[in-house]
């Protein structure tokens, strides 16, 4: 019979934070955890962990993953240093640990992120070479950790119950994306609360590129955008944040992804009200970018935070077209209307502009 699971067993791992004389305990909250995406709303649950119940088992663990082995491997990662950013934002509590080599590459340790005060929430522990060790579910305590050999094998440690070995595959790279996407996100809300407390605005943008997926020529971003209503105006004037929107994927298009000669231009999944509405993929095209900027020129900058699929974020004053009052309905005319927003498939489900996500 394997071993039972008991929370006292990590007694040594749980930390207490202390965030604007909050005092939340999160299980293993130490060096980062990293975490799944809490629902932006207030008040919302997170993820309950997932039903392996069809997954095939397995008596006994693999050798060095038994109860005592992962307990160990947890303190040991709890004391590696990082830099470490922890901090409140609305009703969530975010936290992200990396290090970075000797050309600044980071590589992220832990990570999480938890709703206040119930602590619900998810928790990511990462190895020193920046693979997937283990997922925790903050509210329930369950641990899954994942075996790289094979990469199918997932040992689950539930309170009070015996160690379980799971086969799955299939859920196994489930976790590793859920992962991936729960750094980004986690990063883009820090990098975006730092850039507001210097700035003393959000950001016009958050755009996080993909990896090119073999294509050269092309690039793919997410671009996502504080407001919910982005027909309301800009700056006081008649440009409307849609149009402000539009002229930032023009000007990043123009300056950052159109470099090289075979670049062909680049695919915004293009999302307001902080990721939560999607507003259509638009895909601007490196001729038109260049012939937009010949036409209303760069007199003004909008700030984006800009995250690269490597993991690097940089904080630009990016230079956007110009457009005061009197050149909105030409630029309407020959850019708004032009650049039409699609619809896309992602997951097995299509999204169109105006649905949520």
């Amino acid at each position: 019979m394997a071993r039972a699971w008991h929370p006292a067993n990590l007694s040594l791992l749980k930390t207490v934070l202390r965030v604007s004389g909050l005092v939340l305990t999160l299980g293993l909250f130490a060096c980062g955890p990293a975490s799944t995406s809490i629902s932006k709303a207030s008040g919302s649950r997170a993820p309950s962990a997932p039903s392996l119940a069809t997954a095939s088992k397995a008596d006994r663990p693999p050798a060095g993953y038994s109860v005592d082995d992962i307990y160990s491997e947890l303190e040991r990662m709890m004391a590696r240093d990082c830099d470490r950013q922890v901090k409140e934002i609305g009703n969530v509590l975010y936290s992200l640990c990396t290090v970075s080599d000797a050309e600044g590459q980071p590589t992220t340790l832990s990570a999480s992120s938890a709703l206040i005060p119930e602590g619900d929430g998810v928790a990511y522990w990462f190895r020193d070479s920046g693979e997937l060790y283990a997922v925790e579910y903050l509210h329930t305590g369950e641990i899954l950790v994942l075996v790289p050999a094979g990469q199918q094998t997932i040992v689950e440690l539930v309170p009070q119950q015996d160690l379980q070995v799971i086969t799955d595959a299939a859920r196994w790279h489930e976790l590793t994306i859920d992962a991936q996407e729960a750094v980004a996100d986690i990063r883009s809300q820090l990098a975006a609360e730092s850039s507001t407390t210097a700035q003393g605005s959000p950001p016009v943008a958050v755009v996080r590129v993909a990896r090119d997926g073999g294509d050269p020529h092309h690039r793919w971003a997410t671009f996502e955008v504080p407001q919910a209503d982005t027909s309301s105006s800009a700056w006081g004037g008649a440009l409307r944040w849609y149009d402000a929107h539009l002229a930032t994927m023009v000007a990043l298009t123009a300056d950052q992804f159109c470099g090289h000669q075979s670049a062909r231009g680049a695919y915004f999944n293009y999302e307001a009200d902080g990721g939560s509405v999607f507003m259509g993929q638009i895909f601007v095209s490196c001729s038109m970018a260049r012939s937009v900027i010949e036409t209303y020129g760069q007199g003004q900058y909008a700030w984006v935070v800009l995250e690269e699929a490597w993991g690097g974020v940089e904080f630009l004053d990016q230079w956007v077209p110009d457009l005061p009052d009197t050149a909105v309905p030409q630029f309407h005319q020959t850019v708004v209307q032009q650049l039409n927003p699609e619809c896309i498939q992602t997951g097995g489900t299509r999204l169109c502009p105006g649905d949520r996500i």
